[in-house]
């Protein structure tokens, strides 16, 4: 009894065996390699995480064998502008809580209060914009304001949706 099932696991494993072309083993796929023929000479350098490993010397009509390079695309960050200015509330503004902060996200830069009282009424609805002046004179409409630039950057992006392209971030001076 114990010699028929020994035989018929042993069948078993050499039908699953032999019951597939490639088995469970088969050869991984070697890297993509190219062979082109250098058409003039130069000099490479094969480089491995910022280290020159090997230079070498390439002659007219050597066939070379190059690995194909993967190519990644990264999603350039969009660049956010920054200036610095010296600033005070605007006349009739109470919001001193943000004269503490150091970093502001600005939606909108006017020589007219008036054009500045209009832009802060767009967004009075969901934010609270306080206008502030800067030492030349120009009305600035800030959304928000943060200790720190990373969270103005962070806020930026986050509601990039729905703030104008041209938002910027003022550093105040002290």
């Amino acid at each position: 009894m114990k010699t028929n099932i020994v035989v018929v696991i042993i069948s078993l494993l050499l039908l699953v065996g032999c019951a597939s072309k490639q088995g469970a083993y088969y050869p991984v796929p070697e890297p993509r390699v190219i062979e082109k023929v250098v058409v003039k000479t130069d000099t490479v350098y094969i480089v491995k995480h910022d280290t020159i490993v090997l230079r070498d010397t390439i002659m007219l009509k050597d066939t070379i064998r190059v690995e194909a390079e993967k190519k990644v695309e990264v999603a350039e960050e969009p660049k956010i502008r920054v200036s610095e200015e010296k600033i005070s509330l605007a006349e009739g503004e109470e919001n001193t809580k943000l004269m503490a902060m150091k970093y502001h996200v600005v939606v909108g830069s006017f020589k007219n209060k008036d054009n500045a009282k209009k832009c802060q009424q767009v967004f009075a609805p969901a934010y609270s914009p306080t206008l502030v002046i800067n030492e030349q004179g120009m009305y600035r409409v800030i959304l928000l304001s943060f200790d720190d630039y990373e969270s103005a950057k962070v806020a930026i992006k986050d509601l990039s949706e729905t703030l104008p392209k041209d938002t910027w971030v003022l550093r105040q001076k002290q």
